[in-house]
């Protein structure tokens, strides 16, 4: 009788050291993830594993500079119209490898119309019954460069299209759709915080339209890596036009 007992203790201390190791192997289960980014003209890539809360990239260089660019406060994240996400430390870097030589053969003197407009949902592109939707015209007489169309400066008072009333859209924004007209180069540009500060993502095209679904598909480069997304944390943003063509 004793053996009998003994033997059914064994058995149930064996099976619950099992239920033990299966609970930790679920609790300490890896993400892996790969990283693709260009900095400064240079491609990185690296493939990356999250336990836990923390973060083994398998190139430990790439790993290192990519946390590193998450933490700067101006952060800017250009997404090409490819996919490819390329990183600027601020507006003085990002204007310094943005820039563009005009063609001197053209007529820069000459101007011509060119218009569109711009859809900021509070649900997704899809989602077309539900939630606040605000939509502007834009349009623009002017000669080749740069020029912006819609500026918004703080979501907690955002004009309405068709009213002078203003509503609070911060931090609300999912779903963006934007169109124009001509030739040129369209950009989106959403910024973290009112007044243009903070991290910012731009969103740039040589076609006709950008159309984001849902911004919770895109990450915000925080230091919580890819656990941040953009969806309702956007306050203010740029809409602008590159006149290339007649």
């Amino acid at each position: 009788m004793k053996n009998l007992f003994l033997f059914t203790f064994l058995i149930f201390f064996a099976f619950s050291c099992n239920s033990d190791i299966e609970d930790i192997s679920s609790d300490n289960e890896s993400i892996a993830r790969t990283v693709n980014f260009i900095y400064k003209g240079k491609s990185y890539a690296s493939g990356c594993k999250e336990v836990g809360s923390e973060l083994f990239f398998t190139n430990e260089e790439v790993g290192k500079l990519y946390l590193e660019l998450k933490t700067l406060p101006e952060l800017i994240e250009f997404v090409h119209e490819n996919g490819d996400i390329e990183y600027f430390d601020n507006d003085t870097h990002l204007a310094a490898s943005m820039k563009v030589d005009i063609d001197q053969t053209k007529d820069t003197k000459s101007a011509y119309l060119i218009q569109g407009h711009i859809v900021l949902r509070e649900h997704t592109l899809a989602d077309v019954n539900k939630g606040t939707e605000y939509r502007y015209s834009f349009q623009s007489t002017a000669s080749v460069g740069w020029f912006d169309v819609l500026k918004i400066q703080d979501f907690r008072y955002m004009p309405r299209s068709t009213t002078s009333s203003v509503a609070n859209f911060n931090d609300k924004l999912t779903g963006i759709y934007a169109q124009r007209s001509a030739k040129g180069t369209l950009r989106v540009r959403i910024y973290q915080h009112i007044n243009y500060k903070g991290k910012s993502r731009i969103f740039d095209t040589n076609g006709a339209v950008i159309s984001v679904n849902n911004l919770k598909s895109y990450n915000m480069s925080g230091t919580l890596f890819w656990k941040e997304n953009w969806n309702d944390e956007v306050s203010s943003i740029i809409v602008s036009l590159w006149h290339s063509q007649y």
